[in-house]
C-alpha cells in the first residue's frame, strides 16, 4: 500500500496505448469516494496526454455531479455543445453524460458496475462494449469484490481478452487463487495448471501474459519497509487510549464494520474528548453532506495534509476509509475484519514520511469481543487465534467467535 500502484499503472497505460493503438482508459473502482480520489490524479495524467488534441473525460458514476474538480470541467471552454469544435486538453462533453454513452469517453474514471454491467445483457449493451474495446482498462482493489461480483467480473475479462483489450488490475491483498481465476479468464482457457503459480510468495508481484504464456516477476523496490505493531484493545477504553496519544497532537482513523458502531463510537468520543474533532463518514449520509465529507477529509489527513490541520483530529467510519484513499493516520484502531481487509486498514497507518508526535508509533489497536459469524454448507470458516488465522471446513452451523487476546 502506499508504494504507487497507480501511478504505475497510468505509466503502464501510456506506454500500451501508444503500442496497441488505444485510445484512453477506463479507471474502475469499488466506490465513489476511491473514484473521487482518483479522479484528480488521472485528470492530471490525462492533461499531459492530450496536448495536441481536445480529449473527453468523464467520472461515471451516480454522484459524479456532487464532484467540484468534475463540475468545474463544465465551465467556459470545457463544455464544447457545437460538433467539430477545435482545441486541446481536457473537455467535460454533454453528449458523454448519457448513461449509454458514458464508456464512448476518453478517460473514464468511475465505480466497477461500469465494467460489470458489459457482462450483464441488456439493452445498448454493444455501445458498452465499443467504449471499453478501445480502452486501456485498469481495474483497482480487486480483492475488494465479492464471490458475486467476482463472477461478472471473470466474464467482463473474458469479453475484454476475446477483444485483445490490455487489462491491468492492482491489489496489494489479491489472493493466488483469485489471481489464477483472471488470468484464466482473460486467456479464456480453464485448463490452465496454477501450480507454477500458486505458490509464489514474493512480494511486490507483477504476473503478465504474453498470447498464451503467464509470467512473474517479484518486483524490485527501494523502499523503506515499516512494522506495525498490534495491540488488543475494549470498546471501553477508547476514549482513553485517544485521550493519552493526542495530548501532544496528532490524528487518529477509527474503522469500524457497521454503520450504527461508527455512529456510537462518534457519539460518545464527541461526549467525553471535547478538545478533539470528530469526524464520521459512512455510507448513509444524503449525497451532499457525504461529498463534503469525503473532500474535508482527504484536506485533512490526505498526503498533502499540514500538522495544524492534523492535530487533535480523529475520523471514525466504515470499511470506505480502507480502499484507495490517499489517507495518512498517526494512529488507528479497527474492528477485526479478515487479514487482507486488515492489512488494508494498516496501509493508511504512518502512510508517508512526515513529523509526527513522539508517543505516536507504528501502532493498531484491534477490537475483536463477540464477533458472529454465519457459515453456509461448503464455505470456509476463517478463524481467529491467537497465532494468526486458521481455516477449517465447517458444516451449518452459527458460531460466537472471541478473541481475547491477540
Amino acid at each position: 500500500m502506499g508504494i504507487g500502484k497507480t501511478e504505475a499503472a497510468l505509466a503502464l497505460a501510456e506506454i500500451l496505448n501508444s503500442r496497441v493503438g488505444c485510445g484512453g482508459i477506463f479507471f474502475g473502482l469499488p466506490s465513489q469516494a476511491t473514484a473521487n480520489s482518483i479522479f484528480n490524479r488521472v485528470m492530471d495524467w490525462g492533461s499531459k496526454q492530450s496536448e495536441d488534441t481536445a480529449m473527453s473525460i468523464r467520472l461515471a458514476h451516480g454522484r459524479a455531479e456532487l464532484n467540484d474538480d468534475y463540475k468545474s470541467l463544465f465551465k467556459g471552454k470545457a463544455n464544447l455543445e457545437e460538433d467539430g469544435a477545435a482545441g486541446s486538453g481536457l473537455v467535460a462533453h454533454s453528449w458523454f453524460k448519457g448513461r449509454k454513452q458514458a464508456l464512448l469517453a476518453d478517460f473514464v474514471i468511475g465505480t466497477i458496475d461500469q465494467l460489470l454491467l458489459a457482462a450483464l445483457k441488456q439493452k445498448h449493451l454493444m455501445l458498452r462494449h465499443l467504449g471499453l474495446s478501445g480502452k486501456v482498462i485498469i481495474i483497482d482493489e480487486c480483492h475488494a469484490y465479492d464471490t458475486y461480483m467476482s463472477q461478472y467480473l471473470y466474464m467482463a475479462v473474458r469479453w475484454l481478452g476475446y477483444y485483445r483489450v490490455p487489462v491491468i488490475i492492482m491489489s496489494a491483498t489479491l489472493p493466488s487463487s483469485k489471481r489464477m481465476d483472471l488470468v484464466r479468464a482473460y486467456l479464456n482457457d480453464d485448463s490452465i495448471s496454477s501450480d507454477k503459480f500458486h505458490f509464489e510468495k514474493g512480494y511486490p508481484l507483477l504476473t503478465w501474459t504474453d498470447s498464451k504464456d503467464i509470467n512473474q516477476k517479484v518486483v524490485d523496490w527501494d523502499f523503506k519497509r515499516k512494522s506495525v505493531g498490534i495491540e488488543h484493545i475494549s470498546e471501553m477504553q477508547i476514549s482513553a487510549l485517544l485521550k493519552d496519544r493526542l495530548s501532544g497532537g496528532g490524528c487518529a482513523g477509527i474503522i469500524v464494520n457497521t454503520v450504527k458502531r461508527a455512529q456510537n463510537i462518534a457519539a460518545a468520543l464527541r461526549n467525553e474528548l471535547k478538545h478533539v474533532k470528530i469526524i464520521l463518514l459512512h455510507s448513509q449520509y444524503i449525497d451532499t453532506d457525504r461529498a463534503s465529507i469525503e473532500w474535508e477529509i482527504v484536506k485533512l489527513v490526505g498526503k498533502s495534509s499540514v500538522e495544524k490541520d492534523r492535530d487533535f483530529l480523529v475520523i471514525v467510519g466504515t470499511q470506505v476509509l480502507e480502499q484507495s484513499l490517499d489517507l495518512d493516520f498517526d494512529i488507528m484502531i479497527s474492528d477485526l475484519c479478515p487479514m487482507d481487509l486488515l492489512i488494508q486498514r494498516m496501509g493508511r497507518l504512518h502512510r508517508h514520511e512526515r513529523k509526527r508526535p513522539k508517543n505516536l508509533k507504528n501502532l493498531c489497536f484491534i477490537h475483536c469481543a463477540g464477533v458472529i459469524v454465519q457459515v453456509f454448507p461448503r464455505r470456509v470458516l476463517w478463524q481467529f487465534t491467537a497465532s494468526g488465522y486458521c481455516c477449517k471446513p465447517e458444516s451449518f452451523c452459527r458460531i460466537r467467535l472471541h478473541c481475547p487476546t491477540i
